[in-house]
């Protein structure tokens, strides 16, 4: 019951960013590698540096810090993301490229919160909950 609660909620999501970015370039414009990779490798290393192991997802407590850590890389990363957008406003754009890509560094930017959002409360809430306390 409960993998079918989170494919539900999994699939509402998807569907709704599908259905609202059906104009501007689909669901693909979610995708950021870069973006992904701030918000889970910084807080993995540091989740398993501080346990002094590569398998803490089996603590709850050590999970919910990785959750916390995802969510704080992801405003770290809107920040970065934003001062480098703001930094490339000062300069001359080159030739043939669209001035109006500010829009787009803007967006991807935000993609970092977003992820650190859905790894916080769409992957590591439930499965941190889903462990029994000792």
């Amino acid at each position: 019951m409960k993998i079918i609660n989170i494919v539900i909620a999994v699939a509402i999501l998807v569907g709704a960013c599908m259905l609202g970015s059906a104009n501007i370039g689909g669901i693909g414009s979610l995708w950021d590698g870069i973006s992904l990779v701030i918000v889970v490798i910084p807080p993995y290393l540091l989740v398993a540096a501080s346990k002094n192991s590569y398998t803490f997802y089996k603590d709850k407590s050590s999970l919910l810090l990785f959750g916390d850590l995802a969510f704080g890389f992801g405003l770290i990363g809107v920040v970065l993301g934003l001062i480098f957008t703001l930094a490339g406003m000062t300069l001359e754009p080159a030739a043939g490229v669209d001035p109006m890509a500010l829009g787009a560094n803007i967006a991807i930017s935000l993609i970092t919160l977003l992820y650190g959002f859905l790894i916080k409360y769409f992957l590591v809430i439930p499965w941190a909950h889903s462990i029994k306390d000792n």
